[in-house]
């Protein structure tokens, strides 16, 4: 699988900035990795905080804000080859399926989950192609964490392809 150049994105380079345009290095899904086509990308009020209230992010800046994304899954690694093509949304926060709580079903309170532009960076907003990071890679079909696995809003298709 060759990579994906020419993703460009905004990043906060300090609060009460304005976003500064940056380009992407190559996007080279890993073997459970896909590079996601952004549809759309939400900015919520965690997202203004970051830019104009100063809360700190727990990745240090410069930082690609976003989270709430959807879209089509453009390249995937070995392992993640089923979601080639497929719509899919990719959570604002996801737990890292390992720890106590979320054994105990409880994903709501992990204390190791990975929130995109904050705990690293979000979506990019100009080209429109993200790489899903192996905190993201949960997401194939073999390792779908099983508190998403059958309900409607898991990250899968979101429409029969």
């Amino acid at each position: 699988m060759s990579g994906i150049q020419g993703a460009h994105g905004f990043q906060l380079m300090a609060p009460n900035t304005p976003l500064q345009p940056c380009e992407l290095p190559l996007l080279d899904p890993g073997p459970d990795e896909v590079v996601v086509q952004v549809a759309g990308c939400g900015i919520c009020h965690t997202d203004v905080g970051f830019a104009f209230d100063g809360v700190p992010t727990r990745h240090p800046l410069p930082l690609i804000l976003g989270h709430d994304i959807s879209g089509r899954v453009v390249a995937a690694g070995e392992k993640a080859s089923c979601w080639l093509g497929r719509s899919v949304i990719v959570p604002a926060v996801i737990p890292c399926e390992l720890c106590p709580a979320c054994r105990a079903g409880r994903v709501t309170v992990c204390r190791h989950q990975f929130m995109p532009g904050n705990d690293g960076h979000g979506t990019p907003a100009v080209s429109g192609l993200s790489c899903v990071n192996d905190f993201l890679a949960l997401w194939s079909q073999a390792h779908m964490p099983s508190y998403v696995r059958g309900r409607s809003h898991r990250p899968q298709s979101t429409w029969p392809d």
